[in-house]
């Protein structure tokens, strides 16, 4: 089965490393206590040891004519029973003890327990012994049939001037210590589930809080349709992640928005703009087409419609420019830019065409200015300005660009002598097919404007315009001076 939920492959994940590391930790403090409890029981081993041996030499030493076999053998019992009711007093655990004394060939001279199973000393303890070492082991004793207990036991040699005078061997039964570690095993395997269970319960709800915003941002997206991209998601008030995906959803929301309505702008422009010289086209080739024309007729109507035709061409250009422009997916190469020459390259290109009217472009600038844009969207921007002076000025007139500074920006003045705009038009003379909608009777100032005002909104800049009846236009462009 494969889950598709992040919440629950989450949980699981979360829940199965949970699980690994608790394992883990639980085997390390179970260890870590089985060592602590095997040291204290090694530690009070060698005490007991010890205080055996220290009982035993300090007799041996007051008898003085008895060998220390039959010190041992005479007094042993004497010595265990005393000692142990004495120190069994602090210590309840010594009423379990086991004491053997061996000689130095690892014989038994005597033992508190007669236990024949473990009055021999294996092979590996004797080794140690000679080596004049202790040594601890671990025996399993028969208690009765099928029934056995284990007893830790500490052999130690007494060593006087390098020789064992004789072997000490305590023994102490493992029971509690055996106890004590079964119950924290059980407990720690029951605290497994349990604190897996709890742990699963918390993860869910902080899995469920957690996600729902994001919940919420789904039901959002699900209403969200081509015809309904004004729709929003909420963002939270959380400076998260989550509140980083409902910021980005809604500046893709809105870029698509924006391409969107570019593509629907774009359709309507289409059919608004080249309907004009269609109806032309279509219109004179049915004039003509009535009756026999001669030559010089036909040719003036494919004059005619060629005219059209590059008329459409430089419409759709245009249109798709602006359709750049809408959807903010234009492309834009910014650089340093001489403004002084590039102006100056520009007017040059322009002279060519105002000849025709006897109209002369004349340009003046003070010192040079270093901005950072875009040659060929400027450039599309300058002659836009001045083929549209050049085309409503009066013949044998004169347009002036002045480059000048004013605070951080590049001003450029463009003035004309033509017939001007009205006052109340210069509001909407930025706005696309002004001069379809508002002055029909005028061929320019339509979609050329508008890719103007997004050029110098490109790089940061702004445009004014001032006219006044037949007395002429002067654009204002200011432009911020390359940091």
């Amino acid at each position: 089965m494969i889950i598709k939920s992040i919440r629950i492959k989450n949980l699981i994940t979360f829940l199965f490393i949970l699980t690994i590391l608790f394992f883990v930790i639980g085997i390390l403090f179970y260890n870590n206590i089985q060592n602590k409890l095997y040291e204290d029981t090694d530690s009070f081993l060698f005490a007991t040891a010890v205080s055996v041996a220290d009982s035993i030499n300090t007799l041996w030493e007051k008898e003085g004519t008895n060998t220390i076999k039959q010190t041992i053998r005479q007094y042993f019992f004497k010595i265990i029973r005393s000692w142990i009711t004495q120190s069994a007093k602090d210590d309840p655990k010594l009423l379990n003890i086991i004491v053997q004394i061996y000689d130095p060939t690892c014989k038994i001279i005597a033992s508190s327990r007669n236990i024949p199973t473990i009055l021999n000393l294996s092979e590996t303890a004797k080794s140690q012994i000679f080596n004049l070492k202790e040594y601890y082991e671990d025996i399993n004793i028969e208690t009765s049939p099928g029934r056995f207990i284990t007893v830790r036991f500490l052999a130690k040699p007494i060593v006087k001037d390098k020789k064992i005078d004789y072997i000490v061997r305590v023994a102490i039964p493992l029971r509690t210590l055996n106890v004590a570690l079964t119950n924290l095993k059980l407990y720690l395997l029951l605290m497994l589930p349990i604190l897996i269970v709890f742990i699963g319960v918390v993860g869910i709800y902080l899995t469920n809080l957690t996600l729902e915003p994001v919940k919420k941002m789904i039901k959002t997206m699900r209403q969200i349709t081509a015809g309904n991209l004004k729709l929003r998601i909420e963002i939270p008030e959380s400076k998260d992640e989550i509140r980083d995906l409902a910021e980005t959803f809604n500046n893709m929301i809105e870029r698509l928005e924006k391409l969107f309505s570019s593509q629907q702008q774009l359709i309507e422009d289409l059919s608004h703009e080249i309907k004009t010289p269609l109806s032309v086209i279509k219109g004179q080739s049915e004039v003509f087409i009535r009756r026999e024309r001669k030559i010089p007729e036909y040719k003036e109507l494919l004059l005619n419609n060629i005219e059209e035709i590059n008329r459409i061409i430089k419409i759709v250009e245009d249109l798709l420019v602006v359709s750049l422009f809408d959807s903010q997916t234009v492309e834009i190469n910014f650089k340093n830019i001489k403004l002084a020459i590039f102006l100056e390259s520009i007017v040059d290109d322009i002279n060519i065409f105002g000849e025709e009217k006897n109209i002369k472009v004349v340009y003046s600038h003070k010192n040079d200015h270093t901005i950072q844009g875009d040659e060929n969207h400027l450039k599309s921007l300058f002659l836009n300005l001045l083929e549209n002076s050049i085309k409503y000025s009066f013949p044998n007139g004169e347009i002036i660009v002045n480059l000048t500074k004013q605070d951080n920006f590049a001003k450029i003045e463009i003035s004309d002598t033509g017939a001007g705009i009205p006052e109340e038009e210069l509001p909407y003379i930025f706005d696309r097919y002004y001069r379809v909608i508002k002055s029909k009777k005028d061929k320019g100032f339509g979609i050329g404007l508008s890719i103007v005002k997004s050029i110098v909104d490109l790089h940061q800049g702004k445009i004014e315009v001032k006219s006044k009846i037949n007395h002429g236009t002067t654009f204002i462009i200011y432009l911020p001076h390359s940091s």
